[in-house]
C-alpha cells in the first residue's frame, strides 16, 4: 500500500492542499490512500511500503520532521518521500534533522511515479531525476512541460476521502458570493509569468529551484476542468489563483472563457483588467467573488495601477449585481502618501470591501543560485509553525458562524481583513 500523509500546518484552512498534488497523485499506478496529520493509525503505516508526504508550505516543516520519526518508529521498513517547494528549499536540512529517505527537489510529475515504482520492485535508484537522499543525489533532473501538465489530472481527490468529504460540505453550505480557499482550484500554469521580489512563484525563483520558466497549460484543459466541475452538481465554485486574464496573452483567455460554466468563481487578479476581458469574465461564470488590486503585480509592490480605470473596472463588475467586489491592499504601504490616498479614493468612490494581505506578502524563504535556502532561514521556518495559528483559528470559527448566521459571518469577516 502506498499512504499519503498531509503534515500539520497552520493555514487559513488545512484543506488547502498544494495544487499540483492531485496531478502527481493521480500518476501513481498503484492504489494511494490519503490521510491527515491526526488520522492516520498504526495500523495503516505498518501496512504501507512507500509514505508519501507534501512539505511544500514551510509551516509544516516542523511537523513532517517529527511524523517521519513516529513512522519509522512503527515501520522501519517503509520508505519515505517528501515533495514540495519548501522541501525542495530545505532538503540538506531535512535529511539531517528527519528520518525522511528521499526528496524530490523540484518537479515530481515523472520523479514521483519513478521512485515509488522502483522502491516497489527494488529496482536502482540513484538514476531517477530530481532525487536526493543521504546515500546519493541523481545526476539526472526533470522540468515540467506543457505536455505533461496536459496529461496530468487536477480534479480526482478520491484517493483522500477525509478531504473530499471536507471539501463538498464546504460546497453543500456555500451561497453566494463567500466562497472558500478549497478545492477545486483551477490550475493554469506552474510559476508565474511575473516576477515578484518576494515569491517562490516567481520567474527567477523558479529558475533556481525547478531549472525552468513559468509553464503555461492549454487552453484546451484548463476548459476541461471548467465543464467538468461545472456538470458535477457537488462542486458550487472554483477558485482561480493564475489570473490568466491579465497574466497571460488575451487569446488565452479568450478561449478558456468563451462559453458560460455552471460555477460562481473566486477570482484574484494580478493586474487590471481591460473593459472587455473583465466583461469576458463576468459573463462566464454564474457570480461569485473579484479580487481587485491596487497596486501592480498581484500587490507585491507600491507601484499603483491607473487609479481612474481601477474604479471603472470596479464598478463594472459591482454593476453585474451577481459579483461581491473586493479591493486587495498592503497595510504596511499606507505609510506612502500616494498609496494612502489612492486607497482612500478607492474605497470612497465604489464603496468596495477592502482586503490588506500583508501575511501572503511577508518575506518568505527564497533560494541561493543552487535553489536551497540557508541554515537561518530553515531554523525561522521551524519557528514559525505556529504562526497562523490565531488567523486558522479564528478561520474555522467563521465557518461555524457562517453555517448559522451567514450575514454576520460576513459582517466579522468584512471587520477583520480592513
Amino acid at each position: 500500500m502506498i499512504l499519503f500523509i498531509h503534515p500539520k500546518t497552520e493555514l487559513l484552512l488545512r484543506e488547502n492542499l498544494p495544487m499540483s498534488l492531485p496531478a502527481l497523485i493521480n500518476r501513481l499506478d498503484r492504489p494511494v490512500v490519503g490521510k491527515f496529520h491526526n488520522e492516520w493509525t498504526p495500523t495503516d503505516v505498518k501496512a504501507a511500503r512507500v509514505v508519501v508526504m507534501d512539505v511544500h508550505w514551510y509551516l509544516s516543516l516542523k511537523s513532517a520532521i517529527q511524523l517521519s520519526c513516529r513512522l519509522k518508529e512503527i515501520n522501519p521498513d517503509c520508505r519515505i518521500i517528501v515533495g514540495g517547494i519548501s522541501a525542495s528549499l530545505f532538503s540538506r536540512q531535512l535529511l539531517r534533522d528527519s528520518r525522511i529517505d528521499y526528496i524530490i527537489r523540484g518537479d515530481g510529475e515523472i520523479p514521483l511515479k519513478l521512485l515509488v515504482d522502483a522502491i516497489i520492485h527494488g529496482a536502482s535508484l540513484s538514476e531517477i531525476p530530481n532525487v536526493v537522499s543521504r546515500e546519493f543525489v541523481s545526476p539526472q533532473t526533470y522540468a515540467l512541460n506543457t505536455s505533461d501538465m496536459d496529461a496530468s489530472n487536477y480534479r480526482d481527490i478520491s484517493f483522500f476521502p477525509t478531504l473530499e468529504r471536507r471539501v463538498l460540505r464546504y460546497h453543500d453550505i456555500y451561497s453566494t458570493p463567500v466562497t472558500f480557499p478549497t478545492f477545486p482550484y483551477l490550475v493554469v500554469f506552474r510559476g508565474c509569468p511575473l516576477d515578484c521580489p518576494s515569491c517562490c512563484g516567481s520567474v527567477e525563483m523558479q529558475r533556481r529551484l525547478f531549472n525552468r520558466g513559468f509553464v503555461l497549460r492549454s487552453a484546451e484543459k484548463v476548459k476541461e476542468d471548467l465543464v467538468s466541475w461545472g456538470e458535477d452538481p457537488r462542486i458550487k465554485f472554483v477558485n482561480v489563483f493564475h489570473d490568466f486574464l491579465t497574466a497571460i496573452q488575451p487569446a488565452y483567455s479568450e478561449k478558456v472563457l468563451s462559453e458560460q460554466y455552471k460555477l460562481h468563481l473566486s477570482y484574484d487578479l494580478f493586474g487590471l483588467p481591460t473593459k472587455e476581458q473583465l466583461d469576458l469574465l463576468l459573463g462566464a461564470f454564474l457570480g461569485g467573488k473579484i479580487h481587485f488590486c491596487l497596486a501592480q503585480k498581484h500587490s507585491a509592490t507600491r507601484e499603483l495601477v491607473d487609479i481612474s480605470r481601477l474604479i471603472q473596472r470596479i464598478r463594472q463588475a459591482q454593476s453585474s449585481g451577481r459579483y461581491e467586489v473586493v479591493l486587495t491592499y498592503v497595510k504596511r504601504y499606507l505609510s506612502d502618501q500616494e498609496y494612502r490616498k489612492a486607497f482612500q479614493a478607492v474605497v470612497k468612490e465604489t464603496k468596495v470591501s477592502p482586503c490588506q494581505v500583508d501575511y501572503w506578502w511577508e518575506d518568505f524563504p527564497v533560494p541561493d543560485e543552487q535553489g536551497s535556502s540557508s541554515e537561518a532561514s530553515y531554523q525561522e521556518c521551524l519557528s514559525w509553525s505556529h504562526k497562523y495559528f490565531f488567523m486558522n483559528a479564528l478561520f474555522r470559527s467563521g465557518i461555524l458562524v457562517y453555517r448559522l448566521a451567514p450575514s454576520l459571518a460576513k459582517s466579522l469577516s468584512h471587520w477583520y481583513f480592513s
